[in-house]
């Protein structure tokens, strides 16, 4: 911990509250339209904390808020799972992106995947959600 509340630990440029508030203003930012502004934030996050989900998934909800499914797509498989293979967040998105680039085959792959690995974790209720399951 820095020499103030919330300061950064020696050697992190930002504290995991900072991170945590640029992460909501990304949200915020692509939820309102503001592409570029997200993109920054997110990218720059990304570089930040690259083994982390959270800035791969903000960079594909981006694209996705505009109308860019295919994009969305490629920035988890290439992005997202080769820094954070397997992880269940990205994966759970990706079958999201499929599903709006009209690749309904791969994405009911995917999210079947997600529902048989982690049936209770959090991602699984989007997934069989966007399944139609109950």
């Amino acid at each position: 911990m820095g020499p103030w509340p919330g300061a950064a630990a020696v050697g992190e440029p930002l504290s995991s509250d900072t991170i945590r508030l640029l992460t909501e203003i990304g949200f915020a930012a692509a939820g309102r339209g503001l592409m570029a502004e997200a993109e920054t934030i997110f990218s720059g996050l990304a570089l930040l904390r690259p083994e982390a989900a959270f800035p791969y998934i903000g960079l594909a909800i981006t694209r996705l808020n505009a109308g860019q499914p295919d994009e969305a797509v490629r920035v988890l498989e290439r992005d997202g799972l080769s820094r954070c293979p397997g992880n269940i967040e990205i994966r759970v998105f990706l079958g999201l992106a499929l599903r709006l680039a009209r690749r309904g085959s791969e994405s009911d792959k995917i999210l079947l995947a997600v529902l048989a690995e982690a049936a209770d974790h959090d991602a699984a209720r989007l997934a069989r959600a966007l399944l139609g399951s109950p």
